[in-house]
């Protein structure tokens, strides 16, 4: 019996997937290069209006790179998707730029993008037989050259009314229902979004909790959380100090003291005698002494030998402060942090 080498598997050449072109990756890459184009034409046909206005913009289709554009996809598929895709975000920029002669260039690169592709090619390539285009869009395409009939862009107008001519001998577009009835697939672009690894997408729905212990894992994920909300909580109220160019930032205590200040001179003004803020000031001290004296009691079960009677804290020095200001003297438990009631 006679053997044969088995031939070698010889491996598939890399081919884009089809939704490579609807991901953010590519739409995105090719809205910056067409408003590259777009705005480079734009900026050099106003450096001289007389020069013709197509010629110009085929020297820097070809300066930029664009001529080689067919030839960046060649499977079936993927070059539909391609084709399909960039001619739509062409007429997108069309249709929503403001600039007559930015639309005008846009509409250049469409119908060159149309009119190079190539045909007689070894092995045959796709081809794009018809644009799809919205009738509104359509509407919007063919009413540019009333928007170009100022006198320095006369010779954009010519080539936009020729290229549209030639576009319509040619039955080039594709009629599709109006845009608000969405007639594009996918609907919008980009359809897929590209997120860099690392990023976190959190999601809105609530994520079921699993029975039992939880993993090493999770523990770990619930650790780093809690450590990255204790940072965040240390990054608010971290007290700041003078800095050695003297410029001084925000202090928790020092804004506390700034607003009760702030406070109290508008409801007891220094200068007003007795005052209704005063009544109202007192009331509430007197409402924070029951309210201490209710919570030792419940705490100590009526055994008040535990608390210090020596004046140095507790409800000793909130009974002192409330003396010190029946005498005038400070403002009861809010001049405590002022040294109120101390003995």
């Amino acid at each position: 019996m006679a053997l044969y080498v088995a031939p070698s598997p010889t491996r598939p050449d890399p081919v884009l997937h089809p939704s490579y072109f609807t991901s953010s990756l590519y739409t995105e890459s090719l809205r910056n290069d067409i408003k590259l184009l777009t705005s480079t034409f734009r900026t050099r046909f106003l450096q001289d209006t007389a020069k013709p206005a197509f010629p110009l913009f085929k020297d820097i289709w070809s300066s930029h790179g664009w001529k080689w554009i067919h030839l960046r996809v060649l499977n079936d598929k993927s070059r539909e998707r391609s084709q399909h895709v960039t001619c739509r975000l062409l007429i997108e920029n069309i249709v929503q730029s403001e600039d007559a002669l930015t639309q005008a260039a846009a509409l250049f690169a469409l119908y060159s993008f149309y009119n190079t592709q190539p045909n007689d090619t070894t092995p045959s390539l796709w081809q794009l037989s018809y644009i799809p285009i919205t009738t509104d869009d359509l509407i919007h395409i063919y009413s540019l050259p009333e928007r170009l009939q100022a006198p320095n862009l006369r010779s954009a107008r010519l080539s936009v009314l020729y290229i549209l001519r030639q576009m319509d001998i040619k039955q080039t577009f594709l009629l599709l229902p109006e845009s608000r009835t969405s007639p594009h697939s996918p609907t919008n672009l980009p359809r897929e979004r590209y997120v860099p690894q690392g990023d976190v997408l959190l999601s809105e729905a609530p994520v079921a909790k699993k029975r039992g212990r939880p993993t090493k894992n999770e523990k770990t994920k619930r650790l780093r959380a809690h450590i990255g909300d204790l940072d965040g909580w240390l990054d608010q109220t971290e007290q700041l100090v003078e800095t050695s160019s003297g410029a001084t930032t925000l202090n928790p205590l020092d804004d506390y003291k700034r607003s009760k200040l702030a406070l109290l001179s508008l409801i007891d003004p220094p200068d007003a005698g007795l005052s209704e803020g005063q009544v109202v000031i007192a009331n509430a001290n007197a409402q924070v002494l029951d309210r201490l004296k209710e919570a030792r009691t419940l705490l100590s079960d009526g055994d008040t030998t535990m608390v210090p009677r020596d004046g140095t804290g507790g409800i000793e020095r909130v009974e002192n402060a409330l003396q010190d200001m029946a005498r005038g003297s400070g403002r009861g438990v809010l001049s405590l942090l002022d040294g109120s009631g101390q003995r």
